[in-house]
């Protein structure tokens, strides 16, 4: 394989090839998951409003995701380096 064409969506892919030292491109087609304060956040029922509280509702709706979803990363990295730890304790207890 000589390059990969990675979706935006897919959040890992850049990691997994950097990892496997493929060369890889970021395509950007989910064009609703770009941050745009004149447009509401995508998984929200708002209707456009060009007004300046439209704009700052979009903006808190945006800070609110970003902060859930800042949670719900650490929680998994949490999990993850406790799993990490406990399978490398049992490896050294083994040994």
């Amino acid at each position: 394989m000589r390059l990969s064409l990675l979706d935006q969506a897919f959040v890992w892919g850049g990691t997994v090839a950097e990892y496997l030292d493929l060369p890889f491109v970021t395509i950007c087609s989910a064009v609703v998951l770009n941050e745009d304060l004149s447009v509401p956040p995508f998984n929200t029922l708002w209707q456009y409003s060009p007004t300046w509280w439209g704009r700052l509702r979009n903006r808190m709706g945006y800070q609110l995701i970003n902060r859930l979803a800042r949670l719900i990363t650490e929680a998994i990295a949490i999990k993850v380096n406790d799993r990490l730890s406990s399978e490398k304790s049992s490896v050294v207890s083994l040994s």
